[in-house]
This record gives C-alpha cells, structure tokens and sequence, in this order.
C-alpha cells in the first residue's frame, strides 16, 4: 500500500474511492445540530493537506486505530459538498509498513536554522544572556529545539518548525526595538523571552508525535526546563528577570490559555500571535484549502471570518 497522493485526490468526482496510507494531523469528535456524531480534522502529505470526516458506525474503529498511530491506511469516498472538496473515511487502521512522519512533513533546512539563530544572538545579544541560553539550549534540548514541530497543524507544523517559528519572532522583536528606542534597555528580555517561550514543546511532542504526558501544556514544561537553570539565570541577570521569563512563558497565549500579566508576556504574545497567523493563513492558501468562487476570488473561513485573497 502507497501514501495516498492528496493532491491527486482533491481532482477525483463525487463519490470516488480512494485509499493509501495517511497521516492524521488533527481530530476533533463533534455533533451535528441534528445530534449526528462525527470525528473530523486534516490529513498531511507535504505542502498538502485535505479535510476528512468520519460517521456513524466507521467513528469508533477510526478512534481505536488513531490511538496505535497517527499514521494509518485508510478507505474513503470522495465529498464535493465542500469547496475544495474532502474525504469521507470508511475504513482505518493503524499502518504496519514502519513509515514515520517525517515521510508525511516537510523538513526545513535545519543548518540554516541553527546558523542563522546563533548569528542573531551573537549580533544583537548581550554575553551574559548568550550565556543563560546556551545553558539552557544544549544537549538534548538543543537537538530538539532544532528539529521539532512548532504545532501539530497550525503553523510550522514542520520538522525544524519550532525553531523556524522562533527565528521568524526574532526577527519581528528586532524590527519594533530598532524603531522603538524605548524597548531597548529591554532587549535581552524580550529576545530572551521569545527563545524560551514554546521551548516546552520539546516535551509535548516527537517529532510531532504525542509523548507520554502530553496531556500537560507546553508553558507548564517551559516552566520546569527553566527551573533547571534557575540559579544560573539569576547569577547571571537577577533574580528578576529569571521570574519575569517565567511570566512570558505562562501568558505567551494570554486569552488562549494564562493570562499575561507583565508587559513583556503580552508584547511578546502580540509578536507569537502575528507571527503564527500569518503563516496559517498562507499555509492555507499555499495547501489549496480555500474556497474558490465564480468571479474567480478565493477566501478562507477563519476565527468565524471571511478573508479574501
């Protein structure tokens, strides 16, 4: 049994089969307003990715095998009610054929990565912070910082993501402290703030695969990486900006999750929130998953929003 080719499938008729080994990136359980349950998320193949929808009795046989693997061969028919067009799953179970995702994912150039994020510090960091970070980014942290996803399906939902994700946010700090002279004397924090603020997700995922207790947030494990180096970070700062990297990692999502309670958090959700958005929304235009209307414009559904391309 092959992949199942994404891109070919989006051209098949109503109601055609299709079939191949996937990889499930998202699934969420949900209710119809006549009260019909359904399971329903996106499946990944590179720069591709195709909604699907799983009903009735083929809902618990698709759950049963989404928790053996996220990688699985299925069955299905082709749905065109939606524009574009998804896939109605009828059959699944966990693939035996040892692929894993990187055989699903898109994997970034990660020596460029890793160059170009210790040129920045080196440029536009302080020694004594470049020092906290290297303590905190080494050994196994740092090869998974290099290497993991930023998120499952969102953005950056690639190998390297994480710290492409992170670079990206830098960059957007640099612009508002080089315009703003105001933010200068907080430089280290802030970009301190930005290194630190997903670096829990190292223990959230695999590359992209759940780990054992990944039913615990990602700022939650931030929180406790850090912890580690505690005594360092405030012999080499104070005790201070040791907390106020603690406050940024736990309001980093401010509505989404704890609020942000210092300026510094909120700043930097502000620049997380630009960051990931925008590369969403592109992800999306670029993965075909917009709507395309007689008069030729495209637009996508988000946050309950129309938005046109």
């Amino acid at each position: 049994m092959l992949q199942l080719d994404l891109k070919q499938a989006l051209n098949k008729k109503e109601g055609e089969i299709v079939n191949g080994i996937v990889y499930v990136t998202s699934a969420y359980p949900s209710t119809t307003v006549t009260g019909v349950n359904n399971v329903s998320g996106y499946l990944t193949q590179k720069n591709s990715q195709v909604y699907y929808q799983v009903w009735g009795d083929n809902i618990e046989p698709f759950k049963r095998a989404l928790t053996a693997n996220r990688i699985l061969t299925i069955a299905g028919k082709i749905n065109r009610w939606f524009n574009p067009p998804s896939i109605n799953i009828t059959f699944a179970t966990p693939d035996t054929t040892g692929l894993t995702i990187s055989d699903f994912i898109t994997t970034l150039n990660l020596e460029k990565l890793e160059q170009d994020f210790y040129q920045f510090i080196e440029c536009e960091i302080s020694p004594k912070t470049r020092h906290i970070i290297n303590e905190v980014i080494t050994g196994k942290v740092k090869e998974r910082f290099f290497t993991e996803i930023a998120a499952k399906n969102v953005h950056d939902a690639v190998i390297g993501g994480l710290a492409n994700h992170t670079n990206k946010m830098l960059q957007l700090a640099k612009v508002l402290i080089d315009n703003d002279n105001r933010l200068k004397e907080y430089t280290d924090l802030i970009y301190c703030g930005i290194i630190f603020h997903d670096i829990g997700k190292i223990q959230a995922y695999n590359n992209g695969q759940n780990l054992e207790y990944s039913y615990v947030d990602h700022r939650s494990f931030g929180c406790e990486l850090l912890q580690e180096s505690k005594q360092k970070i405030c012999n080499l700062q104070n005790t201070t900006f040791y907390y106020q990297l603690l406050a940024i990692i736990q309001g980093h999502h401010n509505q989404y999750g704890d609020k942000a309670k210092t300026v510094w958090a909120y700043l930097i959700h502000l620049i997380d929130t630009l960051e990931a958005y925008t590369t969403m929304i592109l992800d999306r235009y670029e993965a075909n998953l917009y709507t395309e209307h007689l008069n030729g414009e495209k637009s996508i559904k988000y946050d309950n929003d129309t938005l046109y391309y």
